[in-house]
């Protein structure tokens, strides 16, 4: 990360320039120890590892210093901005460190390289990882050390002296005693050679050192780039990391521009040029001890073996067979022919691989997570292995549900198969496996940012102090134009170029074009690493990392804990983890897992039954996945609250549509929901299909077994590696490489190398689909097919592990309502409540009012109720809410002051949700008003002034005024300050209480706005008054209004949702969703001409005549505004568009 240059180039660079050896030595890390070796491994390059350590002398005088001085450990303080005199000299004090290159000349000085780069991340961080001598004694096994550059250990008690604060002994003592630590011949001087002034006083004063101790000179050359002409791009890098720009930097630029990779011929010229009066032979013997150190370090390769906690088994494999076959008992499947030999078949690949181990250490971890919280059945091809599911790895049967070993484990992988688990907590699973194996032996994987375009511009043009508005419009443009490159390509997995950017964007073009000075250092620095950051999920596992690996350590920004990161990372453009032998393990997490299990503790609590019972209640070999009841409770009748999958309204349509029967049914609709299927119609085909199975034709008998089930459709992966196997009778490597080669369109394969594959594969299905008569015209049909479907097929026993999660969501929701949707309102996504409480509603469940004694922390079961909790209240904080539960019950309105400590901010929102109603029998408005009067009256809130204060509390709500005098004293009463508090009688009306709720939940337990009396008498009068003979829709049926040929149609609504952005113009836009008098809700767009008019008119929870636009006829495929409700663009419509129902007279 030092460096704008990358592993590879650097090593091909070396190769170009013919050396045998290069090292890497980055500041404080390894983080590109994998990168170089592998690159130098590829390329025939020698990799030396090692690192340019941050040393100071003792960090138990540091620390000390350190906390004296209350700093955090994270972050060093900018020696200009650390408070006084005093605090910037002790600031200084801590900053002060030397660098100090280390090497490692074998196996056991890399381990002792990577102690020491874990340590000083562990316990010296401060801004930079710091180790002290005493560490370096203590690891110095294996390491030879070089003196480093100008901000060396040596080197700093040379500015000290230069400085008046030390003399050349003091310097020479400090080169002792590094030379005591590492050993004699293991530590040297480091010479170096470029046009800087004060490399040439460190050259003259280590020379000096040298002839007084004897300790040998080396030369090296600081290399972060490969090429001369890059010094401008690394300028540019260090000041975006150091936050400069061209206006700012004053003085400052980038002194030394000789730091790149260099021939021997181009060091010996270097020396020549800028060695000053160093004697050549000094040079020489300097230039030899090079070569000597390049000697030292022997000729060995970090262990990359693959690596898994060692377990307490002699012999992995027949622990897990035998692990295996008692978990096929206890499923009560082992007199299963079936089940036997399929077992068999999975053991025998899994030992040919050796992976008994990977599978082991899973299900301890599994094991270990199940005794605390719920796991996931499976996720991901996981759940085809029947070997996980003995293991209870996974808990779903892959013959009960046709899922094949082949996509989970292909027998030509080399790797460990991925077993990825959804757990209900994830860092308290992370957690639980530093408590399984150990703090130091858990790391979580690393995650590099690199420069891409939109973040690259805005950075160079920060520095260029070009204008960030220009910039922000040049990359929404720019974003406009990569469009073309996500066609019929998964966006995940593309990875965009600078010559893609090139290619087929011209802003990007005409930007640079336009700043010429910026231009070069885009192309330099595109693709370079930005920062480093931390993998969400992934981490691995080991016997003793620290000595194994790279590793480093940040504190959490959140809890503060230290965590244990690799430097590897397993991305999609780099990976280097399973390269260097570890196995990566996803802790992943589903929030549906909290609901299902906080639901088994409600009806725990209130059945008594035990919660292991509960959970078995819900496994899927204990439910019927195909429950009548629940199918129609939920998939056909639409009850649909916190259903897992089935949250949306998209989902909940095509689920409708298609009124599943079957658990197949579930998983199809689920895997069918995404973008390339819907677009292709696949949903509309399965629900015909479904309804009118008569129409279903199959070509040939095979192909009958494979998609019966799924109402003659493909619908996921497996069936066509079933079809290339059973009709095409191709082998499941030749199956696989259909899959991964051909329908992934793998970007590491040549287009020649795919069509070949193409050829080749095709002419096997066509073989073997001629030798079951399958004819030939329609097998390549068929086959062409089966391409197509490659951009929709989805993986089954991911879809199927998934969709039992569904149906135990589903199973919950018709057997245990009370508790799956107190469960759902608690625990579920935050934002969704509103569409909770409709759903909830409509099952018939009455949900009770927030109620100051009554309510909780968390949404509670009353009798066959549910009482809302504080939590739902718009701005009633967490602190609020606990103070508010400490102090329950209270007696009435002013106890509740007195004891609650809440503030008008928590209070105000209260009232008007009518929390106090059960404890003040007031009026909402004068409750409100007398409230307001007291919060902003300071003086009101003393002891003293408590008469006054039951004066206005007590005080008539018809009485015009009252006139208080809170400050007592021994002054004539007309002295002192007098408050007249104005009482106005009445109260809110319904319509205005019913608004407030809105304003708060997003619903209303009053009644729905439409509802209340005033309001309905007002939009009949409305459509009464304005329907007949116009060409206009009048009326409050949403599906009529979109039935009829009225290009105008006017609707009586509630604004639900108001999504606002600006669009490229800078102007904003807005979508805003709508609910009709039906509860049905509708989106509609209002484009800028539209919404400038509109904006300030409409607000959330407000009910309006809304007037619509729509164009009718046309393709509604193509158009998708063709027929859907929209606004007309000019001001005049616009303006009223939206009429306020208040404001209509009757």
């Amino acid at each position: 990360m030092d460096g704008i240059s990358l592993p590879e180039e650097m090593i091909k660079k070396a190769k170009e320039k013919g050396l045998n050896s290069i090292a890497i030595t980055d500041h404080g890390h390894c983080h590109a120890h994998a990168d170089f070796y592998l690159a130098g491994k590829k390329h025939g390059v020698r990799t030396v590892f090692g690192m340019e350590a941050y040393v100071i002398h003792d960090l138990d005088e540091w620390h000390a210093l350190k906390d004296s001085a209350g700093f955090e450990d994270t972050q060093e303080r900018d020696s200009n901005s650390a408070g006084d005199d005093a605090g910037k000299k002790l600031n200084k004090q801590l900053y002060r460190k030397g660098h100090l290159v280390l090497i490692a000349c074998n196996r056991k000085g890399l381990e002792n390289l990577y102690q020491l780069t874990y340590k000083a991340h562990k316990d010296g961080f401060y801004g930079k990882p710091r180790i002290d001598k005493k560490m370096l004694l203590m690891h110095n096994e294996g390491l030879i050390a070089t003196s480093a550059c100008m901000g060396g250990v040596i080197a700093n008690k040379c500015w000290d002296m230069k400085n008046g604060n030390g003399t050349i002994d003091d310097v020479v003592e400090e080169a002792r005693e590094f030379d005591r630590i590492m050993g004699r011949g293991r530590f040297f001087l480091e010479l170096q050679f470029n046009e800087a002034d004060s490399q040439r006083f460190i050259n003259e004063c280590l020379v000096h050192v040298h002839e007084k101790s004897g300790i040998p000179l080396t030369v090296a050359a600081d290399a972060h780039y490969t090429n001369p002409d890059d010094w401008k791009a690394q300028e540019l890098l260090y000041m975006l990391r150091s936050k400069k720009t061209i206006a700012t930097r004053g003085n400052w630029n980038f002194e030394v521009k000789q730091l790149y990779i260099k021939s021997a011929e181009e060091m010996w010229k270097s020396f020549e040029q800028f060695g000053g009066k160093l004697d050549p032979k000094l040079a020489i013997e300097a230039f030899k001890n090079t070569m000597l150190i390049d000697s030292l370090v022997e000729d060995f390769e970090p262990d990359t073996h693959k690596r898994l906690p060692t377990l307490p088994v002699e012999d992995p494999f027949m622990e897990m067979m035998q692990r295996a076959i008692n978990g096929l008992k206890g499923l009560q499947l082992h007199q299963d022919d079936r089940y036997k030999a399929r077992l068999l078949h999975e053991l025998k690949i899994i030992k040919e691989k050796g992976f008994a181990n990977y599978f082991l250490t899973m299900q301890k971890i599994i094991g270990e997570a199940k005794k605390t919280m719920l796991v996931g059945e499976g996720r991901g091809s996981s759940g085809a292995s029947l070997v996980c599911y003995c293991l209870g790895i996974t808990d779903i049967d892959p013959i009960e549900h046709d899922l094949l070993f082949e996509r989970f484990m292909d027998p030509a992988r080399t790797e460990e198969p991925d077993i990825d688990t959804d757990f209900e907590d994830i860092e308290a699973t992370k957690d639980m496996l530093r408590r399984m194996f150990g703090e130091q032996n858990v790391a979580c994987l690393s995650s590099y940012g690199t420069f891409q375009i939109k973040g690259l511009l805005k950075d160079v043009s920060r520095v260029y102090d070009l204008d960030h508005n220009d910039v922000n419009k040049l990359n929404k443009q720019i974003e406009k134009d990569l469009k073309v490159l996500f066609l019929n390509q998964d966006k995940s997995t593309l990875v965009i170029k600078l010559d893609d950017v090139i290619r087929v964007s011209p802003a990007f073009n005409k930007f640079c074009e336009k700043y010429p000075q910026v231009a070069p250092f885009l192309k330099t620095l595109y693709g370079r690493n930005r920062q480093v950051s931390r993998h969400a999920s992934a981490v691995i596992i080991g016997d003793n990392l620290p000595s194994e690996t790279a590793l480093w350590v940040q504190k959490d920004k959140d809890t503060g804990k230290q965590i244990v990161q690799a430097s590897f990372t397993e991305g999609i453009v780099n990976k280097n983890m399973s390269a260097m032998g570890f196995t990566k393990f996803d802790i992943l997490s589903i929030t549906t897992l909290k609901v299902i299990h906080y639901a088994l503790r409600l009806i725990n609590e209130r059945t008594g039954r035990p919660m292991e019972e509960l959970r078995e209640m819900i496994r899927s070999k204990n439910m019927n996945l195909n429950d009548p009841k629940v199918m129609k409770h939920v998939f056909c009748d639409g009850n649909f609250a916190g259903v897992f999958q089935f949250t949306e309204k998209g989902i909940r349509r095509v689920a409708m549509n298609v009124k599943p029967d079957t658990f197949v049914d579930i998983s199809a609709i689920a895997s069918i929901y995404r973008p390339g299927p819907l677009a292709g119609g696949f949903d509309k085909l399965y629900a015909h299909n479904k309804h009118h199975p008569e129409d279903v034709v199959y070509d040939h008998p095979l192909l009958e077994g494979i998609l019966k089930k799924t109402r003659g459709c493909i619908v996921f992966q497996e069936q066509l590696m079933q079809i290339c196997n059973v009709l095409g009778k191709m082998s499941w490597k030749d199956v696989n490489s259909v899959r991964k080669v051909l329908l992934k369109k793998d970007k590491s394969k040549s287009d020649e190398f795919l069509k070949g594959e193409n050829e080749r594969l095709s002419g096997l299905f066509l073989k073997g689909c001629e030798e079951n008569g399958f004819p030939k015209e329609k097998a390549e049909k068929l086959w062409k097919d089966l391409l197509a479907f490659g951009g929709y097929g989805f993986n089954k026993a991911h879809s199927d592990c998934y969709s039992v999660m569904t149906m135990q969501c589903a199973y919950l929701a018709t057997y245990f309502p009370m508790e799956w949707y107190a469960a759902v309102l608690t625990v579920g996504e935050s934002g969704e409540l509103q569409q909770y409480v409709g759903d909830i509603k409509r099952v018939g469940i009455k949900i009770l009012p927030v109620d100051i004694n009554a309510s909780l922390g968390v949404h509670k079961i009353e009798g066959n109720t549910i009482r809302l909790s504080l939590r739902s209240v718009k701005g009633v904080g967490e602190a609020a809410i606990k103070k508010i539960l400490a102090a329950q019950p209270y007696i009435d309105f002013v106890d509740f002051l007195d004891r609650s400590g809440a503030t008008k901010t928590n209070i105000f929102p209260l009232i008007r949700a009518g929390a106090f109603e059960s404890i003040c029998s007031k009026p909402m408005a004068e409750l409100e008003h007398k409230y307001n009067l007291y919060a902003d009256s300071p003086k009101l809130k003393t002891k003293k002034a408590r008469p006054e204060f039951e004066t206005l509390w007590n005080a008539p709500w018809t009485t015009e005024s009252v006139e208080i005098y809170p400050l007592e004293g021994k002054g004539k009463k007309k002295d002192r300050k007098k408050i007249t508090m104005h009482l106005t009688a009445g109260d809110y009306s319904l319509a205005e209480k019913v608004d407030f709720e809105n304003q708060l939940f997003g619903f209303s337990l009053r009644g729905s706005p439409f509802d209340i009396l005033d309001r309905s008498e007002k939009i009949m009068k409305y459509l009464e008054d304005n329907v007949g003979g116009s060409p206009i829709y009048y009326g409050v049926n949403l599906d009529d209004a979109l039935d009829s040929q009225y290009e105008i149609i006017v609707l009586p609504v509630m604004i639900k949702r108001i999504f606002e952005k600006p669009q490229r113009n800078g102007q904003l836009f807005a979508f805003l969703t709508f609910e009709t008098l039906e509860g049905k809700e509708f989106d509609c767009p209002a484009f800028s001409s539209v919404w400038k008019h509109m904006r300030e008119r409409v607000k959330k929870s407000k009910v309006y005549m809304g007037m619509f636009n729509r164009k009718i006829g046309g393709d509604d495929s193509k158009n998708l505004l063709v027929g859907k409700p929209g606004f007309a663009q000019s001001e005049k419509t616009a303006s009223r568009a939206m009429i306020d129902i208040d404001e209509l007279s009757l």
